[in-house]
């Protein structure tokens, strides 16, 4: 039993809490608006899911006897982009409260590690598909491509759009609300991309989630991505990597006229993809190794 406590209209708090606290067996989750007038409803253990820290909340759970883990996710880089605040994890760090640290992928975790005594583990993000439908297998023509998530990290936008209609291919962009909004857009499309050269790119490369591969690759979509240290880590080798422009055109012209190049990423990605099933991601890590690294200190309850 975990209680999580995040924003539940932000992706943070949907995906790391919500979503994972329904399927695991009486969890529950709190929105900080009403966590306070749900106190006893709290388990022993708790994850604070991104947010910045709550100290009286924090405080008032290790005063009575909670396990209190840090969901850090993608925070270093949120700060730098809405606050344009340098990275520094001692700011996301606080061992007083704090009995544990979550973070997306190894490169962080070797970096929180320099702030803190306490334990870090690294949790990929699950992805929307929990029903595990492939809607692609590489072996039909591309019709459409698309784009998954918050425009502004999308850049050069309208040269991507040129190189795909070049092709007789659609591109289309979407900024989803909910899990099924995802899915009815991945659906839709055979390519799915990733595409970001800015000011932000060297601190969201080390910092954001693998989410957009994980879900492209759920539906057996060809990813074509940014070197994100996620990416690497967790899409095994279900993507073409693009440094810049003329690399993403010759990828879209390679996946285009290569049936069998297309087929081939498309079903490493579909079976890579089956790792990050949600109830994988909760079986081996918050019910898995979570608990495991606790009840072997005798602090679970």
């Amino acid at each position: 039993m975990i209680t999580f406590i995040g924003l539940k209209n932000r992706s943070a708090g949907l995906v790391r809490g919500v979503q994972v606290s329904e399927l695991i067996q009486d969890s529950n989750f709190f929105d900080h608006s009403v966590v306070g007038s749900n106190l006893d409803k709290i388990h022993k253990h708790v994850i604070i899911v991104r947010n910045r820290p709550n100290k009286s909340l924090e405080n008032h759970l290790k005063r009575n006897g909670h396990i209190v883990g840090y969901d850090i996710i993608d925070s270093a880089s949120g700060e730098f982009y809405f606050r344009k605040n340098p990275v520094d994890y001692n700011n996301h760090v606080d061992d007083s409260v704090y009995d544990y640290y979550i973070v997306n992928n190894t490169y962080t975790k070797n970096l929180v590690e320099k702030c803190t005594s306490k334990k870090v583990f690294v949790i990929p993000h699950h992805h929307v598909n929990f029903l595990q439908n492939r809607t692609y297998f590489g072996e039909s023509e591309i019709k459409t491509a698309g784009y998954l998530g918050l425009p502004e990290q999308l850049t050069n936008k309208e040269e991507i759009e040129k190189i795909f209609n070049s092709h007789g291919i659609d591109f289309k962009t979407f900024n989803p609300k909910t899990r099924q909004d995802c899915i009815e857009f991945l659906s839709q499309i055979q390519v799915g991309i990733t595409y970001m050269k800015n000011q932000y790119y060297d601190v969201f490369s080390k910092a954001k989630p693998n989410s957009k591969i994980v879900n492209y690759q759920s539906f057996g979509i060809v990813t074509l991505c940014d070197m994100f240290e996620s990416y690497v880590e967790f899409g095994s080798e279900g993507y073409l990597i693009h440094e810049n422009i003329e690399d993403f055109k010759k990828n879209v012209q390679q996946i285009v006229e290569n049936k069998s190049v297309r087929k081939n990423i498309s079903d490493i990605s579909f079976n890579n993809s089956k790792s990050f099933n949600i109830e994988n991601i909760i079986n081996k890590f918050y019910t898995g190794e979570i608990l495991d690294y606790f009840k072997d200190r005798r602090m679970d309850g």
